[in-house]
């Protein structure tokens, strides 16, 4: 069967769902009626894929004229496009079973703040830092770096000159992270040093070795509310459908022999 256009599936989806009693014709084909409810659906259906400044009714009199056809060469009793019938109609109803759920338990802002309380909790007493870093092949060579530091070398230039690691174009900066963030020997180097210090001996990790330089660092800010509310939103969405999933699982009888 050749390849359909991707601009004629959004119907089959809207096919499936029925229009209300009464809905206003827009277009007859063949004495065939285009209602508003189909119209709507379809419309949805394509502004969901990025469509835009189309004629959407005119697709659906062209894909009219095509369902048409494929009912006169009996195309939609073949066994591969009721296959694909029945699939999107799986498809619809399941996705119609999901939104029901998310609108019979929304997530409101009460649940979002304790979330994100919860979070912030979990973040006190943290620290970030800002650091650069120069990354060598071997200890001589970061040995070699760190003696020209002592005789007063810049460290952004000596990073963007002879350090390996993809922030050398930028001086070697690493800009603000969490130690967790980082290797545990570059992370414990890190936190031991004074702001505005490099390190006197070279870090090994499974990079190679570094020169740190630590500039700065902070206690960690947790964000505004404001500002992640629409992610945590989504994430406790996420995990509430997730049990849903997992309850119908646990309460269904599947046999896979």
């Amino acid at each position: 069967m050749p390849r359909v256009n991707a601009l004629f599936w959004p119907l089959l989806a809207a096919l499936l769902v029925a229009g209300p009693a009464g809905a206003d014709t827009v277009a007859t084909v063949n004495g065939s009626t285009i209602d508003s409810a189909l119209l709507d659906a379809y419309t949805e259906a394509r502004a969901l894929q990025g469509g835009g400044g189309s004629d959407y009714l005119d697709e659906l009199v062209v894909q009219e004229l095509l369902v048409q056809e494929a009912q006169k060469a009996k195309l939609d009793s073949s066994p591969e496009v009721m296959q694909r019938l029945e699939l999107q109609r799986r498809s619809v109803l399941a996705r119609a079973a999901l939104s029901a759920y998310v609108d019979s338990h929304p997530v409101d802002e009460q649940q979002v703040r304790g979330h994100y309380e919860q979070m912030v909790a979990g973040q006190q007493g943290g620290e970030e830092y800002k650091a650069s870093h120069i990354l060598l092949a071997s200890e001589e060579e970061a040995k070699t770096v760190i003696g020209e530091l002592d005789q007063g070398a810049e460290f952004a230039a000596l990073a963007e000159s002879k350090s390996s690691d993809s922030s050398a174009a930028a001086g070697g900066d690493l800009g603000w992270f969490q130690a967790e963030r980082m290797v545990p020997p570059f992370a414990e180097a890190v936190a031991g040093m004074a702001a505005g210090s490099y390190s006197k001996a070279p870090v090994q990790t499974q990079f190679g070795w570094h020169v740190i330089l630590l500039e700065d660092s902070r206690e960690t800010t947790p964000p505004a509310f404001e500002a992640v509310q629409e992610q945590l939103q989504q994430q406790l969405m996420s995990s509430q459908i997730q049990g849903y999933l997992e309850s119908l699982r646990a309460g269904a009888k599947i046999e896979r022999p």
